[in-house]
Formats: C-alpha cells, structure tokens, sequence
C-alpha cells in the first residue's frame, strides 16, 4: 500500500537507511539499482529502502515488494509524496529534457526522515558493485554530506560555467562542484540550517543549469567530504578520470557505477557500451527484465528509422567543426565521434548485431 505521510518512521537503529526518487517514467532505471543493492548486501546488516514517488502504477509497487519478498534484512517502503506537490509548485519546476520532476523529492528527505541522522540516498540510474554500508560508515558528522566531484562537468568546464558556480551558486572553488547522484546526507546537520522550502526557494530563485543538483552544491558548499570517486563512476569513462593517481582501480573497481545523462543502458548506443554490460548483470536477474530488453529492441528499432536524419546532422557538424576554432571546435568534433559510432552501430543493428551481455 502507499502511504502518505508527513513522517517515515524509523525502522530501526542499526538499519542502514538508502532512498530512492522516482516516478513510473524513471522506473526501468530504479528497478535495476535495486537489485544491485539487494545482490551485493550483506546478511549481517539490515536495510531499509526507502521509496519516494507520486502515483506509482500499482504493478510496479507490487513488483518492488516482490523482489525484496523473503529477504528478513531489507524492509521496503513506498512512499506517496503527491499531497507535498501542491504546498511546494513541484510540477512547476524545471527539469529540462532528460530528468524527471522526481528529482526534487530528494528536497524532502530531512523533513520526512526526522527520525534519521544520516540516509543515503542513490540515483535510480546507478548499480551497486558492493554493500552499500562501505558508503554509510563514513563518518560526516561535521560535513553536509558526503559525495564525489563532477569530474564530467569539472574536466570540461568551460569559462561561463566556471563564472555561474562562482557568481550564482556562490561556490569560490568551481573545482569544489559535485555530483548528486550518490549522497550520503547529515540530516541532523542539513536540519540544523536548511527546511525543505529554502530548497525550493533556492532553486526558483535563479536559473539552475543542473537544477536541484546546483541547490545542493550551493547550500552544501564548503561542508561536503569528497568520496574515491569509485562512489560514483561515470559509465566508466576513462577520460573522465585519468588524472586522479588511481584511474586504474575507479574504472577496474568501481563500488557504484553511474549511468548519468541522456543515454541509458537500455538504448541502443548506451546498451553497445562495454559499461552497460554491469547493467544487464543485474536487469537480467529483475522481474522488469522483458520489458528492459524491450525498451533496447524499440530503441534499436528507432535507430534504423532516424538514419537518413542522422547523417544529416553529421554533414551539419562537420561543416561546424570545420569552421570553429578552440573548445567549440573540439566540441563539434565530439559530435562527429559521437554521431560517426551512433551510424555504425544503426549499420551492425540492421545486420542483427545485439550486445553479448544482451540475452
């Protein structure tokens, strides 16, 4: 059943608290992080997953409840936030193209977690290499939160970006800029300074270039522990991370893989990546797993049908590279990477290639 509530009681005190955010569209993504979670958690620690959604199909709440049926250390809640909507104009908010309104809710968490210290919450685009408690156990009892570093948004970031972390976000290092896809949060602490509607307030009151994750970077700055950015790797691009001393072990050893951005493990230029492969480990083992490959096979389908348009714009980016000079020609010329792989990979798909971790 939903509940909807202006409190999550605690479950307990050794219960390790993990929340999710998400909605009916960004379900396919969650399922698959949950059970990640489930597979690499340790039967010496209980686990208490929290769910925070509005109007959830009744088939996907039952299927979460099945998948962690019979397990005695793993309590799983669903919590129906939609009374909150109205009070705070989430529906109002800015999402852009690729995230859903569901990424506000994590503004709620200190509010109806009171009874917690610390929670740590996870994107529902992420899998979990290992027990999630080797995140938990840091201790942040002078810090906000704990997370790692943008190093996609860091490594390319250009002036006028650097000028928004600086001059909107307040942040004096733009260096300092996180991600806030992995985040374990010092409720007592975010209470201490912040209620929900200064979240809210925050994020209306400029134009966030990454919405509420720009709220937490913001009003978070200067009391975040950064975490191995093993916490939080990127599709495990190499490029992201090479010139932290231990490239090797983040893309080799990854605790939590991130599938951050437009594309997905279960399109087709995401599924062909080798990272999606840690993916499909765990969709394959998912009651949604049929409906996971056929959201691939559509997507693959599509593919086929944009082609000619696809070439086009490859055409349009060449001429763009051609005549650009400096970061906007490296730019366009990762355009023309992009697009040239996106047309091989239509041509192997009309011969019948699938991805080998594609069952």
């Amino acid at each position: 059943m939903y509940t909807k509530c202006s409190q999550i009681e605690k479950i307990g005190d050794s219960c390790i608290p993990v929340v999710f955010a998400a909605d009916d569209a960004f379900f396919i993504n969650m399922v698959v992080s949950l059970q990640s979670l489930l597979c690499n958690m340790s039967q010496e620690n209980c686990y208490d997953v929290v769910v925070l959604t509005s109007d959830m199909h009744r088939g996907h709440e039952a299927m979460l409840h099945d998948m962690t049926a019979g397990k005695s250390n793993v309590s799983l809640r669903i919590y129906d936030i939609s009374h909150l909507e109205s009070v705070y104009g989430i529906k109002e908010m800015e999402t852009g193209r690729r995230l859903s309104i569901a990424t506000y809710y994590r503004f709620f968490i200190p509010e109806l977690m009171r009874d917690y210290d610390k929670v740590l919450y996870l994107d529902g685009d992420t899998v979990v290499m290992e027990d999630v408690a080797l995140i938990f156990d840091h201790d942040i009892s002078r810090h906000y939160a704990a997370a790692v570093k943008d190093y996609n948004i860091i490594r390319d970031m250009s002036p006028s970006f650097a000028r928004y972390v600086s001059q909107v976000l307040k942040m004096p290092d733009p260096s300092q800029y996180f991600n806030a896809g992995v985040m374990l949060l010092n409720l007592v602490r975010i209470r201490e300074h912040f209620d929900t509607a200064a979240f809210f307030d925050f994020a209306r009151g400029a134009r966030m270039k990454h919405h509420d994750q720009d709220v937490f970077n913001s009003m978070f700055c200067g009391r975040i522990l950064f975490l191995n950015a093993r916490y939080n790797v990127m599709w495990l691009n190499r490029a992201f991370y090479e010139d932290l001393p231990d490239c090797d072990a983040i893309i080799h050893d990854p605790a939590v893989i991130h599938y951050a951005g437009g594309l997905k493990p279960f399109s087709r230029n995401g599924a062909f990546r080798e990272a999606a492969s840690s993916y499909w480990k765990y969709a394959v083992k998912t009651p949604y797993y049929r409906f996971i490959k056929e959201a691939f096979e559509n997507d693959c389908q599509a593919s086929l049908r944009r082609c000619k348009r696809d070439r086009l714009r490859l055409l349009r980016h060449q001429i763009l590279r051609f005549f650009s000079m400096g970061r906007r020609r490296r730019h366009y010329g990762e355009k023309v990477e992009n697009l040239k792989r996106s047309l091989a990979l239509t041509k192997a798909i009309a011969s019948g290639a699938v991805p080998p971790w594609v069952q």
